[in-house]
């Protein structure tokens, strides 16, 4: 049996398991695999260097509070990853606005990096 993991930016579109049988080959879906657990979290500095947040409706400007919210985002994914079994990798995307200052981009990347996440980061350079 052959057991191929298939998707975009690691995450699984589709598990299926193949067999040989009489020089048949049987495709069937993998009911004992299973997918990927959503391990990222996206955030958004604005131009005001902002951090914007999913599920709150201000933007975090204080570093406690940004710090506050990844700690307890990651403690979610961890769990969420343990509960159903899967290897633990989170990840924080940030995109930042062009007009975002690279400092607080910085200071965003060191507090994610602190909580124990990868960090990836995606400028947003479109005109307004």
């Amino acid at each position: 049996m052959i057991v191929l993991r298939t998707g975009i930016l690691g995450l699984a579109a589709a598990v299926f398991a193949t067999t040989f049988d009489g020089g048949r080959l049987s495709v069937r879906a993998d009911e004992t695999a299973k997918p990927a657990v959503e391990q990222s979290v996206h955030v958004a500095l604005n131009a005001r260097s902002e951090l914007v947040v999913p599920g709150h409706a201000d933007p975090l400007v204080k570093a406690e509070d940004i710090r506050k919210y990844l700690g307890d985002e990651y403690d979610r994914l961890k769990k969420a990853a343990e509960k159903q079994k899967f290897k633990f990798d989170p990840e924080v995307v940030i995109r930042a606005d062009k007009d975002a200052r690279f400092k607080r981009v910085h200071e965003v990347m060191t507090e994610a990096k602190n909580a124990g996440f990868r960090v990836s980061v995606r400028a947003d350079a479109r005109n307004k």
